[in-house]
């Protein structure tokens, strides 16, 4: 049940801004239980793949965190883009899950969260369907960036964001680091078109763990002592083996580091 609606100015400029930068809503669905309802943008030439868009979420103001107000808007719309085959209509799992997503978060704008770029919502496996266990909110597919913003009458903004569903191995690296950086490993290479059966791009990542290099220098001068006092036996062999893996990270290190900064710091694939 929706606590707050969009004034009739404002639903029609919502509605126009969607058909001018999407596409023709085709019809909308209206769910008993539902906080939204979801414009459906069947598949054309000139787009062949299905949009859903919430309609109504922009119609509750987010409680924006004080050092975010700048540059963040208190009301946003959210969208996913699906495959031409996806049964929109389909009752099971494996087709409703995008609409169940979109209403999550569309409860939890209503919770008070606050949602913007970046922001990754969902925690579990989405469906039994699919491997996805959560989703970032990044900005539409379209490359008019005036399709970000819808002005209202009033001169007040809705701000629209695009859902891409990630693994559970994406959202930790992400954690980890920052939503850039997912990106960054991205390349442009995810789709805007949900594809449930798209590899996880952390995958390709080469796991690490950072030695600082005074403690290579020490354990290399360690064993360089080792060496003088038993220059043979089993002791020299372990201290040679080790002198020549940490010189190996060293000149991994240096190669890898040219052209950064990286004092103190050497990296090591697992």
């Amino acid at each position: 049940m929706k606590s707050k609606q969009y004034s009739p100015q404002e639903s029609e400029s919502v509605k126009k801004h969607i058909e001018k930068y999407f596409g023709k809503i085709d019809r909308m669905l209206h769910g008993e239980n539902s906080l939204v309802d979801i414009c459906v943008i069947n598949p054309a030439e000139e787009h062949n793949f299905y949009t859903l868009v919430t309609f109504g979420m922009g119609a509750f103001r987010m409680k924006i965190p004080r050092k975010y107000k700048k540059a963040a808007c208190d009301r946003a719309e959210i969208m996913i883009t699906l495959p031409p085959y996806w049964d929109i209509s389909g009752k099971d799992e494996a087709f409703r899950w995008p609409l169940e997503e979109l209403n999550g978060l569309a409860e939890m704008e209503e919770d008070s969260d606050w949602l913007g770029w970046g922001h990754v919502a969902g925690g579990g496996r989405i469906a039994q369907s699919t491997e996805f266990s959560g989703a970032i909110l990044l900005e539409p597919y379209v490359k008019d960036i005036s399709c970000r913003r819808c002005v209202l009458n009033k001169g007040e903004n809705v701000a629209f964001f695009q859902v891409y569903p990630i693994y559970s191995e994406e959202r930790q690296y992400m954690d980890e680091n920052d939503v850039y950086a997912l990106l960054n490993i991205w390349n442009n290479e995810v789709d805007h078109i949900v594809d449930i059966g798209r590899d996880t791009y952390c995958a390709k990542v080469p796991k690490e763990f950072v030695i600082p290099e005074a403690e290579l220098l020490k354990v290399l001068m360690r064993e360089e002592r080792r060496v003088a006092l038993y220059p043979t036996g089993s002791w020299s062999t372990v201290a040679r083996w080790v002198i020549c893996t940490v010189k190996s990270l060293t000149m991994t290190m240096s190669r890898t580091a040219a052209g950064a900064s990286w004092l103190g710091m050497s990296r090591m694939n697992i």
